[in-house]
């Protein structure tokens, strides 16, 4: 699930092949800081050359036709498949849409699922569709590292490399971990305000409180009984007050010492669910990750934590991998499905890990995602919140 393209041999149409420009960059500098294996990348571009040289040196005539079709190919069988659907034919206008998005056309897939959507407002299948070419043509129509101007790529050539990669490399490289400042942050980030059965342990001081409340009185964004009921005991029941009305204004003041019940659930049901699939050391947890990369072993509360995080966090051009306002389209989800069920399909065959959406342990994970809190609030993670893994746990995860 979710793994990197690490074997030429097995690409599809449409698949993006691995490359290493000289410019390339994450856009995500947070998921960056997790550990973003230099080696791994170099490897699969060597990979990549190692099976391009035999092809090169062959005849012409006795090279295999290229897998991926030619754009004026797909509008031609477009063109040509669309004129024999009936317009009322949904089954058959989505699967054009799909093979359209699969051959690399998000254009007509978009203006297939519209067509679809116009007849039938409520088709799921259109709307998932529609979103994730939307987005694919969104992310192509950004200027990319090439548009920058010369003197920035002078510049950027000409500054020192950093002094961690001056020396040599180990085979393996370690990601990083999120600080237990920004893991706090996230607790209080993840803490559902309207589930009153979550009682995470929370230390509020009293200067915030009183802060808090004079800022009430000025805004006026408290009745009466909402203040009475905010001077009941229970600190958990005022962060649901202040987080409310603030935000994450106070994060940094507020120590949450034990996780909210979505973190709960991930370190208990889904982690396990997850280490079995995609997070496995073979698939996007070790150092042939790719841009997508775990932290293993999650011996500790901070690599579990972090595990959380980019899972949660984590977008690309194609969408986000949790989709918290549409669950069942999180691709967390889609890409664990064969190709016959998935809206959106693994870049790469895979071995489906879910038999279906009635798979318990597609459930288990869907229901995660229904608990996380809609919307995400920022957690305001910054690049100076990751640090080298710890090499053994100090402390258990908090209940």
């Amino acid at each position: 699930m979710l793994r990197s393209m690490r074997d030429p041999g097995r690409r599809k149409a449409g698949d993006i092949v691995p490359s290493l420009p000289s410019s390339f960059v994450i856009r995500h500098s947070s998921f960056a800081r997790a550990g973003v294996p230099v080696a791994g990348l170099v490897g699969l571009c060597l990979l990549a050359l190692a099976a391009a040289l035999p092809t090169a040196s062959r005849p012409a005539s006795s090279r295999p036709p290229a897998s991926q079709p030619a754009r004026q190919d797909v509008q031609a069988y477009y063109e040509d498949r669309l004129a024999q659907l009936a317009p009322d034919d949904a089954n058959g206008l989505y699967a054009l849409a799909l093979e359209c998005s699969n051959r690399d056309r998000p254009d007509l897939a978009a203006r297939l699922c519209r067509q679809i959507l116009q007849t039938w407002p409520e088709h799921r299948r259109a709307k998932v569709l529609l979103r994730a070419a939307s987005r694919r043509l969104a992310a192509a129509s950004r200027p990319g590292p090439a548009s920058r101007p010369p003197a920035a790529d002078a510049a950027a050539a000409s500054r020192p490399a950093p002094a961690s990669r001056t020396g040599p490399r180990s085979v393996l490289t370690m990601p990083r971990v999120l600080s237990p400042k920004a893991i706090n942050r996230i607790r209080l980030a993840e803490f559902r305000v309207d589930d009153m059965d979550d009682r995470p342990r929370i230390e509020l001081p009293r200067t915030v409180i009183q802060e808090f409340l004079d800022e009430a009185d000025k805004t006026q964004a408290m009745s009466q009984v909402d203040k009475d009921r905010f001077n009941q005991p229970g600190n958990d029941d005022k962060l649901r007050y202040i987080i409310n009305i603030t935000g994450n204004r106070y994060f940094d003041q507020i120590q949450m010492t034990s996780e909210p019940k979505a973190m709960v659930v991930f370190r208990k049901r889904v982690w396990p669910v997850i280490s079995r699939g995609c997070g496995s050391p073979a698939c996007h947890g070790g150092d042939n990750a790719g841009h997508l990369r775990f932290v293993l072993p999650p011996f500790a509360g901070q690599a579990m934590a972090t595990n959380f995080y980019i899972i949660t966090r984590f977008e690309d051009a194609q969408g986000p991998l949790v989709d918290r306002e549409h669950p069942e389209a999180s691709r967390l989800l889609q890409f664990g499905l064969s190709a016959e069920q998935a809206e959106a399909q693994h870049p790469v065959a895979i071995p489906p890990p879910f038999s279906g959406p009635g798979d318990p342990k597609y459930l288990i994970v869907l229901d995660w995602i229904r608990q996380l809190r809609r919307p995400a609030l920022d957690c305001g993670i910054t690049d100076a919140m990751w640090q080298n893994m710890p090499r053994r746990s100090t402390t258990a995860p908090a209940e």
